[in-house]
């Protein structure tokens, strides 16, 4: 149904999740969108503004409900949040010479105090000497 639409400011949407009431009478729709802040929020008032069309289209083709739901549509920033962090990533590895070398050498020597092999320090005797390393369960 968005690739039928005519509106300009939906273009480039997909619908990446949907949810029902129990009662079926109205679908929270995760629209996801590419380009600036402005262009998704765009995307999601032109959705909005067409929404009696979509809420008829979506009637007529599932025949078998009694009405169709009311939708109400909301941006769902985590793809964007992904690419964000994707080119971060990117940036970084950049300007290390393309190795993270320093995130693989933190990773070796084990992180927050946890070692590496996962097993966790357990002293039995209150802090003395003589502690015992314990496997995870």
């Amino acid at each position: 149904m968005l690739t039928e639409m005519k509106d300009p400011r939906v273009r480039m949407a997909s619908i990446s999740q949907v949810k029902l009431s129990p009662d079926l009478r109205s679908a929270r729709v995760m629209v996801s969108a590419i380009g600036s802040d402005e262009e998704r929020h765009a995307v999601v008032a032109g959705l909005k503004h067409a929404s009696g069309y979509l809420r008829a289209e979506l009637g007529s083709t599932l025949e078998n409900l009694k009405a169709a739901p009311k939708l109400h549509f909301e941006l769902d920033e985590s793809i964007a949040y992904s690419v964000k962090v994707s080119s971060m990533l990117r940036e970084l590895e950049a300007g290390q010479g393309g190795t993270l070398s320093g995130a693989h050498s933190s990773a070796a020597d084990g992180v927050g105090g946890v070692p590496p092999t996962g097993r966790v320090s357990a002293q039995k005797d209150g802090g003395k000497a003589g502690g015992k390393e314990e496997e995870p369960s």
